[in-house]
């Protein structure tokens, strides 16, 4: 007889079931390992130098930490891309800053406003000194003029010096145009050999007034604070030295006394003059 066919063990007998491979199981279905195994499988050339600059960013360590942690997956790219326009928009600022400082800095800046209150600047003359008396000035030398620059906030760049005969208010003497202002003083020498002669410019014997202003304003300007205004307080004579000529050529001298009687007699008359003038003012308290 034929034994019957002994069955497969297999299909009778269920194999004991290990537990630590269903807690594998069962942690590689949970949804951090799906995370860490997304991020660690191997991909195309493209997706892993992607990876590769998301694991080196800190933005995007940060994000798969918080997806770990919170059981979520945040794109690494995104983060990234959040990252770049921060500092993109970082960088936009710090250029609109660094423009707006740069243009700043070399902006011009604004006049300073004068106190309408404060004087206009002036010319004091230093040469001849204020205190040197009249001075007078033979045509044919050289007249050496010098001052300082008083209560000047805003220096003139350039000036001209001028002269004018009272006697000839019509006609002036140009003696120097468009001189540099560089220090707070001045000078100037002028010539009167050399200078220009014609009927009109002809140095006349007489007196004659300096006159200083800056180029850009007319001489009766009116003088604003702190500006140079127009000076015309220096005056001086000039005099045309004559041919000498003996008395006794026909000499005539006005306030001259030829008689020697009368140069004798003179000084006695003036001390007779000045002795009755004072008996008259002793006589005048007594009575």
């Amino acid at each position: 007889t034929t034994a019957w066919p002994w069955p497969d063990l297999d299909s009778i007998i269920m194999r004991r079931q290990n537990n630590n491979s269903m807690s594998s199981l069962i942690s590689l279905l949970s949804p951090t390992a799906i995370v860490d195994f997304v991020e660690i499988a191997p991909s195309s050339p493209a997706s892993s130098t992607s990876s590769s600059s998301s694991q080196t960013d800190p933005a995007s360590i940060a994000a798969s930490q918080t997806a770990s942690s919170t059981g979520t997956s945040v794109p690494a790219s995104n983060s990234a891309s959040a990252t770049n326009s921060d500092s993109s928009t970082s960088n936009s600022a710090s250029a609109s800053v660094s423009e707006s400082s740069k243009a700043s800095s070399t902006s011009k800046p604004s006049p300073t406003a004068i106190d309408p209150r404060l004087p206009a600047g002036g010319i004091l003359m230093q040469t001849p000194g204020v205190f040197a008396g009249s001075q007078y000035y033979r045509v044919g030398s050289n007249i050496t003029f010098g001052w300082n620059y008083t209560s000047l906030l805003v220096t003139p760049s350039h000036i001209d010096i001028l002269a004018t005969n009272t006697a000839q208010p019509g006609i002036t003497h140009t003696l120097a145009i468009n001189q540099t202002v560089a220090t707070k003083t001045g000078s100037l020498i002028w010539d009167t050999e050399h200078y220009p002669k014609s009927a009109r410019l002809n140095l006349d014997t007489g007196k004659y007034t300096l006159i200083i202003h800056d180029t850009t304003k007319d001489i009766n300007a009116v003088a604003q604070a702190g500006h140079l205004g127009s000076f015309n307080q220096f005056a001086f004579g000039i005099y045309n030295p004559q041919p000498y000529q003996d008395l006794d050529d026909g000499f005539r001298c006005a306030t001259c006394v030829k008689s020697a009687a009368l140069r004798t007699i003179a000084p006695l008359l003036i001390t007779l003059l000045g002795t009755l003038a004072g008996a008259g003012w002793f006589l005048a308290i007594a009575l």
